[in-house]
Formats: C-alpha cells, structure tokens, sequence
C-alpha cells in the first residue's frame, strides 16, 4: 500500500529510498497512523508511541552526505523545531521535545555518512542508517525520556 508523502509535492529518489529504509526498519512507519513529511533533501515520518509521546525518524541530505534523526516530542511538530541532543544530557528547553542525529547517538558527534556513487550505494547506505537508528534509539529513549 502506498500512503502519499505530504511536503512539496515531488517525491525525489533519495525521500524514496529513504522512505523504503525507514518503513523497512520501523514498523510503526508502515501504519495508517504514520505522517510523512518530505522536502527537498530531507524526510521525517512520526507515531505515537504506547505512553502517548511522539517518535519521528528521518533521513537528511546535504550534497553527497546523508545522515538519519529521530525526535521524541510530547506533541506533533516540526522536529526542525526541536532543540537538538549533543552531550550526554537533555538540552535545554527540551520539556516539549528534543531531536538526535545517529552521530551522537553512536558516540560520533555531528558525523555524516557519504552516500555513495549511485543508487544501489546510497539505497544500502539508508538501510544501513536506519540499522543503526532502530538498534540505538529505544534504548536513549528509556535512558533519556522526556523532562517532566
């Protein structure tokens, strides 16, 4: 089943195999609940989780670099708007949310991936992101919940 990707309207290859990454590795992607979002260079899909918070996964292109981010928020929102995680301690201003990038949840700060010389390079590079993603995530969300 193909749900549409809300955003500018022009899906490009990089949100597609994307998109293909993150439902692959994230069930709660491929619900009737799942909100997509996508722009030029960057797409986000977010659900709700069971304690009722919001979880968003993306993907994000600059040039020939690719990273993946996830958010926790207690409301839907841009996860752009989030304050961003880059220590070992909740960012300020987070109570309503905070965003990581895979960098800092593997230890690595603001690292980027290359992503590659072509389509099977940068579709293995996704699914390979999003390995990673699945596999930190839940485990920094139960150490790092949302402030009270």
């Amino acid at each position: 089943m193909h749900r549409p990707t809300v955003g500018s309207g022009t899906e490009t290859q990089f949100t597609r195999l994307a998109r293909a990454a993150i439902e692959k590795q994230f069930p709660p992607a491929r619900t009737p609940g799942a909100e997509w979002h996508a722009a030029p260079g960057h797409i986000w899909v977010s659900w709700t989780r069971g304690d009722g918070s919001i979880q968003a996964v993306g993907a994000r292109r600059h040039l020939d670099w690719i990273t993946g981010e996830a958010a926790l928020m207690r409301a839907s929102r841009d996860p752009d708007a989030l304050p961003a995680w880059t220590g070992d301690d909740v960012p300020p201003g987070a109570g309503q949310g905070y965003r990581i990038r895979l960098g800092d949840l593997l230890g690595d700060g603001d690292r980027w991936w290359p992503a590659g010389a072509g389509t099977g390079e940068l579709a293995a590079q996704l699914e390979w992101i999003m390995i990673q993603m699945m596999v930190k995530l839940e485990a920094h969300f139960a150490r790092h919940p949302l402030p009270a």
